[in-house]
């Protein structure tokens, strides 16, 4: 798509990746839990979604959308979405209320020989979300985004090969994260990005530093650098809504830190 006001060039920074971390937390990365995944061809019985424990909010005073998010992750034998990263992504709000309806998803569980196993599973979710504009005392403008109706879900078998599965807690807690290439590590990767700022003529060098989350969602961002301090808010949304494929720690997804780049052109 054509951009009005130049190219948007997402990089990875020089392709350069943070200093390794010195930070203590990596040393209490979660302990192992791996787990064997069984599928049909050993005759499970399939788990079963029950009705998610996200509260729905149906009434929209403001502005409606809608879009397709996908997800894999793996059904323990407590019926828990575990390992929930995304597959397909919209770069926006929507991805982050179907992120905590699956977050909020009880299973049934699979069931091989009258004894509960994991299995690994993929959803794709259809969400229709209200937006709505309020102004606090300060005069500061928020925006709420809230579920219209229940989403559509399709839930079907996992498209991985693995025969297993390191699973990471059901919350990790905050602080901790894995920077260190080699050992098993594996950095995030970009799986999709939002339409560039409006640029409105403007020109801008970007880099942030970025601590994806286990799930592939930007939690925290470091400004450094930014020529162009006009854009700096809208380009630090703009990151804020990247999504990624979550760093891997012996294949467990962990919170890692990731440098990304955005460079504003302005058009001739």
């Amino acid at each position: 798509m054509a951009l009005a006001f130049g190219a948007l060039v997402l990089t990875g920074a020089e392709g350069q990746q943070p200093p390794l971390s010195s930070d203590p937390g990596e040393l209490n990365l979660p302990q192992a839990e791996w787990v064997k995944l069984y599928g049909p061809e050993q005759g499970i019985n399939a788990p079963i979604l029950m009705q998610s424990t996200y509260a729905l909010q149906s009434k929209c005073a403001g502005a409606k959308a809608g879009g397709d998010v996908k997800f894999s992750f793996v059904v323990d034998s407590r019926g828990l979405p575990r390992n929930v990263v995304f597959e397909q992504a919209l770069a926006n709000e929507i991805d982050l209320l179907a992120l905590k309806v699956i977050l909020n998803s009880r299973f049934q569980p699979a069931m091989l020989n009258g004894a509960p196993v994991a299995v690994g599973r993929s959803a794709k979710m259809h969400l229709q979300i209200c937006s709505e504009q309020t102004t606090d005392q300060s005069g500061k403008t928020r925006f709420t985004f809230r579920l219209r109706s229940n989403p559509e879900e399709t839930v079907g078998d996992w498209n991985h090969s693995s025969a297993q599965a390191n699973l990471a807690p059901i919350v990790i807690p905050p602080g901790i994260c894995a920077d260190r290439e080699g050992n098993g590590f594996t950095p995030p990767t970009l799986l999709v990005h939002p339409p560039p700022p409006d640029a409105k003529g403007h020109s801008g060098k970007f880099s942030f530093k970025v601590l994806v989350d286990e799930h592939g969602v930007p939690q925290d961002l470091e400004v450094l650098k930014s020529t162009d301090p006009a854009l700096l808010p809208q380009v630090t949304l703009c990151m804020r809504n990247l999504r990624f494929k979550p760093a891997l720690k012996d294949g467990m997804p962990v919170p890692a830190h990731i440098t990304e780049g955005l460079d504003i052109t302005a058009s001739q």
